[in-house]
């Protein structure tokens, strides 16, 4: 850790420039992490009424007769011959006249603003109008906040160890990101056809709390079915397979998957064995 008292009048940018480089080359050769820890002072208060005077007086009596950052600086480059009092002054009045063209304008941007209100632009590739006419759009695209936003946040999400990522070069990383990209795909296409079929058959199942639901998450569906184990006994030539744990509640979320899911779990004659 690095401690500048900026509120000692001595602290120049310089010096802080230079303690910002001595830290990304610490970090650059070590590893590890480093911090600056800076004391300052706040010249005004909170917001407009707020006097913080009335507090501490004496502490913000020695805060407004010190200078500003800028005028200390000024002060020390015209000692060292770097710049003239006339430069400063002139250096000054652009900035200052810089702000005052800007605040003139606020007026303009307000009435710009205000005439754009009511306005809710949507772009689209999809030009069959028949096929996605406007309202469809804007339900698309409100939708997806609970779809492919949702998604992403399941990506991630610190149990999917997304950003424990040991890989440096950048084809790796993007083999990566194409891997877990085709993952969320499959996930949420596995979801939308899980909640369709519920939807089509009038039918629920249970939340994480019990209560009856047709737009279950994938996610817990892999809750449902955590614990569920295969037993295969050998005997000789033959071989039995046996669904452990396997009950009502899988059993009736198996009757909206794909029959290649179900016959894993239940075989082909759908009893299970």
């Amino acid at each position: 850790m690095i401690r500048i008292n900026a509120a000692d009048g001595t602290t120049t940018p310089e010096t802080l420039i230079r303690v910002c480089r001595f830290m990304v080359a610490y970090w650059k050769k070590f590893k590890r992490d480093i911090l600056i820890d800076m004391i300052g002072v706040r010249k005004h208060g909170h917001n407009e009424v707020d006097e913080p005077a009335f507090t501490q007086p004496l502490m913000y009596e020695r805060i407004r007769a010190m200078k500003s950052l800028g005028e200390q600086y000024s002060v020390e480059l015209i000692k060292q011959g770097v710049i003239s009092q006339e430069e400063v002054d002139s250096i000054r009045k652009q900035i200052n006249d810089h702000f005052e063209a800007e605040f003139e304008q606020l007026p303009n941007l307000f009435e710009d603003a205000e005439g754009s209100q009511g306005l809710y632009l949507i772009a689209t590739n999809e030009l069959n109008a028949e096929l996605y006419p406007a309202e469809r759009v804007i339900k698309t695209y409100k939708a997806q906040g609970v779809t492919v936003e949702r998604g992403f946040r399941f990506l991630k999400d610190p149990m999917f160890f997304a950003d424990s990522l040991f890989l440096n070069k950048p084809s790796r990383l993007m083999s990566l990101m194409m891997v877990m990209t085709l993952s969320l795909l499959v996930y949420s296409a596995a979801e939308f056809l899980l909640r369709k079929r519920l939807a089509e058959a009038d039918e629920t199942v249970p939340n994480q709390v019990g209560k009856p639901t047709r737009t279950p998450t994938l996610r817990r569906v892999f809750q449902v079915f955590e614990g569920i184990e295969v037993l295969t006994i050998t005997q000789g030539e033959s071989s039995q397979r046996l669904i452990l744990n396997l009950h009502d509640e899988h059993r009736h979320l198996l009757r909206f998957m794909e029959p290649s899911v179900v016959n894993l779990y239940l075989g082909e004659d759908g009893c299970g064995t």
